[in-house]
């Protein structure tokens, strides 16, 4: 069973280069960003590297008043788990890797 990462802002930058790395060691790679543009752009450059092993999401977490965005946050559910593979391709307790 493969790994899986969370990855937050990751369509610019360091965040990038992060997703890169997970993906280039064979990891599952979910990834937010808040531009709904940047993130399909992403997800379609890390899809020709990585084919279906990363997926993005355009995730704001607040709402124009500056409030907590709990509809956005409610509607962020991997299209995987929808499908019913999640046992498929979610670790049931992912590992944290520390710099060390």
């Amino acid at each position: 069973m493969k790994n899986t990462a969370l990855i937050t802002g990751a369509c610019v930058n360091t965040g990038t280069a992060i997703v890169r790395k997970f993906a280039g060691e064979g990891w599952n790679v979910i990834f937010t960003g808040r531009d709904k543009d940047r993130v399909e752009n992403a997800e379609k450059e890390y899809a020709k590297d990585f084919g279906d092993s990363v997926e993005g999401f355009a995730l704001g977490s607040l709402d124009p008043a500056g409030r907590a965005d709990e509809a956005s946050v409610k509607s962020f559910s991997p299209s995987w788990i929808q499908r019913g593979s999640a046992a498929a391709r979610w670790s049931s307790t992912p590992p944290i890797r520390g710099s060390g």
